[in-house]
């Protein structure tokens, strides 16, 4: 990927201390790194960047999603004044095997092309723009990281207006491991497992943390009727069905060991 060459664009390459970048992204213009703790979750990059970022308006990818060639004058294009939140189309790789299907439809189901313009409840931060100065007032949800849900509730609560804006297209390519994609799912699944529960009374977090293995099947559901009813989804059901199961049943473990942090661990900090 090419840093865009737009007067008043900056890049941040917001990674871990302990992950190398090519020195050759750092000699590019207008491009900066922005080093994130050893193993840093991926919302917590984007916190340091969304921190660190200088402009008022905040496009968001992660290395995991490419934008075309028009993606940076459409960013630049978005009346912020409208919404809080533009989110774009995910459009999975042509090259994506049974695995990296399976991670599309986990997390970019909801915003496979075709799409239309219409507003939205929510939307995939991997591909989205928001003015910094809404993020920056969420100042007490800051020091976790740019968990995007929560800042979401946070508009909707505002009467903040969000958006899928259909032609600010990237494409999937996934770079994860079966194992490391595993891996990621349960720190995050523990992360808002802990997160949702500690807002809650105690008796209410022990309830949650023994319903939890609900939530496989609960997720499961939810999810594959959203793909039933999008034909663009449905040819990667079937092959991608066995490492769908595998990645959800990672999250959804997550998601208990975060409730158990809620009950046995309270003061625990994300």
């Amino acid at each position: 990927m090419d840093a865009p060459a737009v007067d008043g664009v900056e890049v941040l390459l917001c990674a871990p201390h302990n992950d190398p970048i090519d020195p050759l992204y750092l000699e590019m213009p207008s491009v900066r790194r922005v080093e994130g703790g050893d193993n840093a979750l991926i919302p917590e990059l984007w916190r340091d960047g969304i921190v660190a970022a200088q402009g008022d308006v905040i496009a968001i990818l992660t290395a995991h999603c490419i934008p075309n060639n028009e993606w940076v004058s459409i960013v630049a294009s978005l009346d912020m004044r409208r919404c809080a939140a533009y989110g774009g189309a995910i459009v999975l790789s042509s090259d994506a095997n049974a695995a990296a299907a399976a991670i599309h439809l986990l997390r970019y189901a909801g915003v496979t092309p075709p799409q239309t313009a219409r507003d939205l409840d929510d939307l995939a931060a991997d591909n989205s723009v928001y003015y910094r100065s809404d993020i920056l007032a969420c100042k007490d949800l800051l020091p976790l990281g740019f968990w995007e849900p929560s800042y979401h509730a946070r508009f909707r609560q505002a009467g903040r207006r969000m958006a899928m804006q259909p032609n600010l297209i990237c494409t999937h390519k996934n770079q994860y491991t079966e194992i490391e994609f595993m891996a990621q799912r349960w720190r995050h699944g523990r992360v808002f497992g802990r997160m949702r529960a500690q807002e809650q009374p105690f008796a209410k977090r022990v309830i949650m943390l023994m319903l939890s293995p609900l939530s496989f099947f609960i997720f499961g559901a939810k999810l594959t009727y959203k793909i039933i009813r999008m034909p663009a989804l449905r040819s990667d059901l079937l092959r991608a069905l066995p490492w769908l199961s595998v990645f959800l049943a990672s999250w959804c473990w997550g998601e208990c060991c975060g409730y158990a942090d809620a009950v046995f661990r309270p003061n625990r900090t994300v």
